[in-house]
Parts: structure tokens; sequence; C-alpha cells
């Protein structure tokens, strides 16, 4: 089986990924809830994407690249969607990406955390 690449950012290939997770949650509106016999009513709005990613050991200018494209407010993300086995495409932002530089190995980076969540809604 031919490996895929689970993640591109604005085109650029993200690589070293050692966690993925694409999580597509339902966000319910104000009409959701349980009623006095406890039956519950959903009031679906859609659906809001978040991608949790983490890259393992990594070169200090692809850390960098990366992390000035995570600036952006409006992120061209194409990922590997986990409920289809194909590439879905959306805008996101970046929630505080997370780094830590290995002192003892020159330009390099031990880890990158970062959340992409969609600027709009995902169904």
């Amino acid at each position: 089986m031919a490996y895929k690449q689970l993640l591109y950012i604005d085109g650029y290939e993200v690589p070293n990924i050692t966690s993925y997770d694409d999580l597509l949650s339902e966000q319910d509106g104000e009409n959701s809830g349980r009623t006095p016999n406890l039956n519950m009513n959903r009031d679906i709005l859609g659906r809001i994407a978040s991608i949790s990613v983490k890259l393992g050991p990594t070169e200090g200018n692809v850390v960098r690249k990366i992390l000035g494209i995570l600036k952006k407010s409006d992120i061209k993300v194409r990922f590997l969607n986990s409920e289809t086995n194909n590439y879905s495409t959306i805008s996101c932002y970046c929630i505080d990406p997370k780094k830590e530089k290995l002192a003892t190995m020159g330009d390099y980076y031990k880890s990158l955390d970062f959340t992409l969540v969609s600027n709009r809604r995902f169904d």
C-alpha cells in the first residue's frame, strides 16, 4: 500500500508527522438539549473541522517556514480525511503552535505541535 501524505498547508507538504488527528465535530444550536422527560433533541448547525498535528525532529528552516504559514488567519489546508480516506480542502486558522528546540543538535527542533481549526462550517 502506498503512503499518502497527511497534510498540506498553503501548498506546502508538512513533513515528519508523528501524530495526526482530524476531528469533524458537530456544532449544536440553541434548540439542542433534553426535554423534561430526558429525551434528547439536537439542532445541528453544521460541522467544524479541527486537525491536531505533531511533528518529530525537524530542521529549523522547515519549522520556521511552517510557523510563518501558521501565522496567517486564512490558511488553505488540504488534509487526508479519515472518514473518507480522500483529500479534503478547507480554510483554517492555527491555535497556539508549540515548539521545542533541541539544544544539542544545532538547528533542529525536537517537536512542533499545532491545531488547525476551520474558518467555516465543514459539511
